[in-house]
């Protein structure tokens, strides 16, 4: 956890430099991936759907569909 002194002098950074932290810091994820542990209920609701995709093709979405509709949503 930061400490609250680092985080009041990191605040008092130009929004450019917060932008540059952030992006560097995000990039710096990609070198250490994070896997969270999933809550017993989580992890039942996920096997759930994934058994429903299972039993159930047709009534999936692709991820272009799913976002194509969210698009289409915005528009209106």
């Amino acid at each position: 956890m930061v400490d609250v002194a680092t985080l009041d002098s990191l605040k008092q950074l130009s929004v450019e430099d917060r932008r540059e932290l952030i992006e560097e810091l995000w990039l710096s994820l990609v070198d250490e991936p994070f896997v969270p542990e999933l809550s017993e209920d989580l992890q039942q609701e996920l096997e759930r759907r994934r058994d429903a995709v299972i039993r159930h093709p047709e009534r999936s979405r692709t991820w272009d569909e799913v976002f194509a509709r969210i698009r289409s949503r915005a528009r209106s």
